[in-house]
């Protein structure tokens, strides 16, 4: 695919490419046209490449996920046309996105979270079909220990397991899978393609051409070295798929850089405070004295904490508390309204009363006009080419509307029943799986 010249002239402009690319990529995902896939997917990554943006450029939250579920379809569109190892390698970069280093471990451990189990079943796949059963076992492993209790992983170690010969261990794993879910589909397809395995070769044909199969058909899946894996993997572990939750883009920052919060704060400590060389800013009320030599943004951190603290708990406890900080409210808004009307009345007032005063040049010698005139042009001439340089900047520079009122969020509500889930079933809809508690019938005491 032929590459066109990043020349995004803002964000908006940006945002408008990149959601008319996703659209069409996920468009060509549903029809399986894999090549198209491929191609769009790894368009949207150079369209998103942190390299095209200004130094202080900062993504917003969703941008991880936005990253973590393209390398993810981008690995399954390369595995649905037999590219297995391009296919780790996206599959690795979607764990390096989500993955979050352990606070003061040194050998470099990571904090294990759900967004990996896919990751590791689909990398499983890949390596098997590579010829690497290493790491093929080591990422089965993985996905068991992440989420133990769900039968689709032990499908995953099963069919790794299978593709090493190791059909007794299989065979365990899928035994295991059936005491948590007794009538879960793939892992009974799983354990009637291995029990059917024990049949000589020509006896399981008849047997398949007798029931009316295709001999290809995923019915009869064993081991990741099918050739019908991939679709198997797609229909029978859907459990173990990323879903799009993330299908309208929007690249802007969310709050200020860090560049731009430091100057900010720079600005108000010197605006605020004497000038001296080893002056300290004013502490905020629980913290302790930060120079002005040290990091701004710890301090506006910590004041839009202290902020956020302090409205939470003097936040209304009855009605009437509610009501009472209502009117002190308006009482206070009244009062700054007044204040701004007054000022601008009396602004108006003084600049009617001061009269305008004419005064006229004094007289100069010709040689001091000549050379004042000289120097006049000199400025004049320099101060075109400056501006022709910073319109000419302006013009190439990309545009990007940076928020202004911006605080650091402290208290966050979360709505549960709205957040996307990882595990779903598309038929039934994305809701968390019901279960209807067993009432024990009370016994006497003495019985």
């Amino acid at each position: 695919m032929v590459k066109k010249a990043w020349k995004f002239k803002s964000m908006d402009e940006l945002n408008t490419a990149v959601n008319m690319a996703l659209r069409t990529t996920m468009f060509n995902e549903r029809c399986r046209r894999w090549g198209k896939v491929i191609d769009g997917y790894r368009h949207l990554l150079w369209m998103i490449d942190k390299k095209h943006f200004p130094e202080d450029y900062e993504p917003p939250a969703s941008f991880q996920m936005f990253m973590y579920e393209i390398y993810y379809h981008l690995a399954v569109a390369y595995q649905h046309v037999g590219k297995h190892t391009q296919a780790i390698s996206e599959l690795t970069n979607a764990i390096d996105i989500v993955s979050i280093p352990k606070n003061g471990c040194l050998a470099g451990c990571i904090t294990n979270s759900c967004l990996m189990t896919p990751i590791h079943a689909r990398r499983a796949f890949a390596h098997t079909k590579s010829g690497n059963m290493v790491l093929a076992m080591r990422d089965a492993e993985k996905t068991v220990v992440l989420d133990s209790r769900n039968p689709d992983v032990y499908c995953i170690r099963a069919l790794v397991h299978s593709a090493r010969n190791n059909e007794k261990q299989a065979k365990r794993d899928l035994e295991l899978a059936l005491r948590f879910s007794p009538t879960h589909s793939c892992t009974l397809m799983l354990l009637n393609a291995l029990n059917q395995s024990e049949i000589s070769p020509f006896q399981h044909l008849q047997e398949i051409l007798r029931q009316g199969a295709d001999p290809n058909s995923y019915m009869n899946v064993n081991s990741f070295n099918h050739p019908c894996m991939t679709e198997f993997f797609d229909k029978m572990l859907f459990g173990l798929s990323v879903p799009h939750t993330i299908t309208h883009v929007d690249l802007t920052p969310d709050k200020p850089s860090k560049k731009s919060m430091e100057n900010e704060a720079l600005n108000r400590s010197q605006d605020s405070r004497p000038s001296s060389s080893h002056s300290h800013v004013e502490p905020f009320r629980c913290g302790t004295p930060v120079t002005s030599e040290q990091n701004m943004s710890s301090l506006r951190r910590r004041k839009d904490y202290g902020a956020a603290l302090q409205k939470h708990l003097s936040r209304p406890k009855t009605s009437a508390d509610f009501f009472e900080n209502f009117k002190k409210e308006r009482r206070l808004k009244a009062i700054q309204d007044d204040n701004k009307r007054r000022a601008a009345s009396a602004d108006a007032m003084a600049r009617m009363q001061t009269p305008t005063k004419t005064s006229q040049p004094a007289r100069t010698p010709k040689a001091t006009k000549t050379t004042n005139f000289e120097a006049q042009l000199k400025t004049e001439t320099n101060k075109k080419a400056e501006e022709k340089v910073e319109s000419d900047k302006k013009k190439n520079a990309f545009i990007m509307n940076m928020p202004t009122s911006y605080t650091i969020p402290v208290f966050q509500a979360t709505n549960i029943n709205e957040a996307p889930r990882m595990y779903y079933k598309p038929w039934k809809g994305d809701k968390l799986p019901v279960a209807e508690l067993i009432k024990r019938q009370s016994t006497p005491v003495f019985y």
